[in-house]
């Protein structure tokens, strides 16, 4: 993504989606989000959730902090799963609503600033799919 985007208060420097699938029956899959923040960043400004269509439904996730201006989300799927598996629990939350309606592309970042609830529908780039390769084959004694 080029340039910014942001309300001012929020500027978001990068944000990226990555699917992401195992290379194993029963390994699961999923979707990362990446929330790089552009500096210098408001004082009280919290990021609390990410809400995106994920595998034709809207789904939230919890924002994470990994690094001092880098934020992830992350959101199961249900490739690779047997017969009877269900997921398991993740971050994402129970949400029957997304804050607004969203397109292909877009996610809303819900965030507090100075502890008043805001919301910002941003754009977002998505990057080829990592599929991870299967696990090596057991050795053998020799």
């Amino acid at each position: 993504m080029e340039g910014e985007q942001g309300d001012g208060a929020l500027g978001i420097k990068e944000i990226f989606a990555q699917h992401w699938v195992a290379g194993v029956r029963g390994g699961g899959s999923g979707t990362t989000v990446q929330v790089t923040l552009a500096p210098p960043r408001a004082d009280g400004l919290e990021l609390e959730s990410l809400c995106m269509i994920v595998e034709n439904v809207g789904r939230r996730a919890r924002l994470q902090k990994k690094k001092d201006d880098v934020f992830v989300a992350h959101f199961r799927g249900t490739a690779n799963l047997t017969g009877g598996e269900r997921l398991a629990e993740d971050d994402s939350i129970s949400s029957p609503a997304l804050p607004v309606d969203l397109g292909k592309g877009q996610a809303v970042i819900v965030y507090r600033l100075g502890g008043e609830a805001r919301e910002m529908t941003v754009d977002v780039q998505t990057r080829p799919m990592i599929p991870y390769p299967e696990c090596p084959p057991p050795r053998r004694p020799c």
